[in-house]
């Protein structure tokens, strides 16, 4: 499932190696956090999300399951959890640990 992070929603992963029996990861940097976080921040400042940043997000949710689908995967956990934000508000769907592919 390597090539799969290829597209531009799908988080970075640079490299795997394995210490031991001990394989950390290193992965694209995400600040801004969850779509979970983002909501429940601006329900405690008694604010929702707007229309149009809702729909970008799912536009952008749909576009890498639609990659990932093209690539015989399916995700299976997707939640606000696992849809994360960079500083620049780009969308990186992560957590591919129920993730099944041929």
């Amino acid at each position: 499932m390597s090539n799969c992070t290829l597209h531009a929603a799908l988080l970075l992963l640079f490299k795997v190696r394995t210490i031991i029996s001990f394989s950390p990861c290193i992965m694209q940097y995400c600040p801004a956090g969850s779509v979970t976080d983002l909501a429940k921040a601006m329900r405690e400042r008694g604010e929702r999300i707007a229309e149009d940043v809702i729909a970008y997000i799912l536009r952008e949710v749909l576009a890498g399951l639609s990659y990932l689908h093209s690539s015989c995967v399916m995700h299976r956990d997707v939640k606000g959890q696992n849809v994360l934000l960079t500083k620049t508000a780009r969308v990186k769907l992560i957590d591919f640990g129920m993730a099944s592919g041929q």
